[in-house]
């Protein structure tokens, strides 16, 4: 009996007749994370984790974002691969899912898609901070100005004065990261503690800071009625 031998890759050579050797490999669904899990703050390293349990280890893991043109692929030796977004901003947002493709004998076989995952971004602003011109008391009918400043990397945004007591509300759009608000000739009635607050919209959402610590508004140099 004459022996087969292996001819190209998946044929065997058997009494002179050329067999074609067909077979298939099925790799698992994957499994898909995102750390830190929950929102991510803007600006944070957010990490995405593709895996699965593929006997078969090795090959390339393709990450795709469902809405958008975003693709990326990372080739691994292992069963895993982690695809890094080093300062996620609001265009990262979206539902996430990757897949897993590994050839053998120059064919090439692809897992099932993964589970999608949601990477939200969120802004988390700092207190901003008040000040008053002049600093001390002031004098009945003296003009006073009130800033109001953030440490953010967002440009521009609304900010809002209020004073207690009493219901006074002054918004002031800004283009950079501080708003000063005038009352011009200061009266008893503007006298109160102050305080000011930030809010930036992005992505159809508002993003509002924790109020300011307060100032204190008082005034001397005419007799109240």
């Amino acid at each position: 009996m004459t022996p087969c031998t292996l001819k190209n890759k998946g044929q065997l050579l058997c009494l002179n007749l050329i067999i074609v050797l067909f077979f298939s490999v099925s790799l698992p669904k994957p499994s898909l994370s995102i750390t830190p899990a929950g929102e991510a703050t803007w600006g944070q390293k957010v990490s995405i984790t593709c895996s699965d349990s593929a006997e078969l280890v090795g090959g390339t893991f393709i990450l795709t974002e469902t809405s958008g043109s975003f693709r990326k692929t990372q080739t691994s030796s292992t069963n895993s691969a982690v695809f890094s977004i080093p300062k996620v901003n609001f265009d990262n947002e979206g539902l996430y899912r990757c897949q897993h493709k590994k050839s053998i004998s120059d064919q090439t076989f692809s897992s099932s898609l993964s589970d999608t995952v949601r990477l939200t971004v969120t802004v988390i602003f700092p207190k901003p901070s008040i000040s008053m011109n002049p600093v001390s008391e002031v004098t009945w009918g003296q003009d006073v100005s009130i800033t109001c400043s953030i440490s953010t990397q967002f440009l521009g945004g609304t900010f809002t004065l209020k004073r207690t007591p009493g219901s006074l509300r002054k918004t002031q759009t800004s283009n950079t990261n501080s708003a000063t608000f005038s009352i011009p000739k200061v009266e008893f009635v503007n006298e109160g503690l102050y305080q000011c607050q930030y809010q930036k919209s992005s992505s159809s959402r508002d993003f509002t800071s924790p109020l300011s610590e307060s100032v204190r508004l008082s005034i001397t140099g005419k007799k109240r009625k």
